[in-house]
């Protein structure tokens, strides 16, 4: 984790023109049953940083994982299946992984499990400032991507309805999730969901979800 932090301290200190003096922050991780140390809080650590230097705020229903270089560039992370589903049992409403890890959610699609991508909003990012507009508060949101994420809440009511996903072959329902992925082309959810309403989801799992 010490090296993930060196990176997110360089993209800081470029971003920011310098970073603030004779500060310590220390972060703080519940729930660690391992010792291992791994960067996969990389981009959370410099969405707290940034959060600390500007004084915005964050979505506190946000949830994200990825590591970052120097760049700003998301690179990506192991367990993306886990995390996710942490993320949602801890009453996330949405939450970001590296674009390189999206292949992880399409093989839920393909062994049969979609209620993941039903229960979350599952972003993909690329770089920083893609999270960061994920992240901030919703009337600091741009109004596009928040208009996006409130459409895909209602698409969700209907979905949880008792034998709701029987809804994703209506034509009202599959319009809306293209409305969602024309204004936000990184909205996970939308995109898989919809193409598995049209029977067009990948048939065959990765290399990783094969073992």
């Amino acid at each position: 984790m010490k090296s993930a932090l060196n990176e997110v301290e360089k993209y800081l200190t470029v971003k920011h023109k310098g970073v603030p003096k004779g500060k310590v922050v220390e972060f703080a991780f519940e729930e660690q049953y391992s010792n291992k140390d791994g960067p996969s809080a990389a981009v959370a650590c410099a969405l707290l940083l940034d959060s600390l230097i500007t004084g915005s705020e964050l979505d506190s229903k946000f949830a994200v994982t990825g590591d970052m270089n120097a760049d700003g560039a998301v690179q990506p992370v192991g367990g993306i299946e886990g995390k996710v589903r942490g993320a949602t049992n801890r009453d996330c409403t949405h939450i970001a992984i590296p674009r390189k890890n999206a292949r992880s959610l399409i093989d839920w699609i393909v062994l049969g499990d979609i209620e993941p991508l039903v229960n979350n909003q599952v972003f993909t990012i690329g770089n920083f400032e893609e999270t960061s507009a994920l992240a901030v508060s919703p009337d600091k949101r741009d109004e596009a991507l928040q208009n996006a994420i409130t459409i895909f809440s209602e698409v969700q009511k209907v979905l949880k309805r008792p034998n709701g996903l029987t809804y994703l072959g209506n034509r009202l329902v599959r319009g809306r999730l293209q409305e969602i992925i024309k204004a936000v082309p990184n909205h996970e959810s939308a995109k898989l969901l919809l193409l598995h309403s049209l029977g067009k989801a990948p048939s065959t799992l990765s290399l990783r979800g094969g073992f």
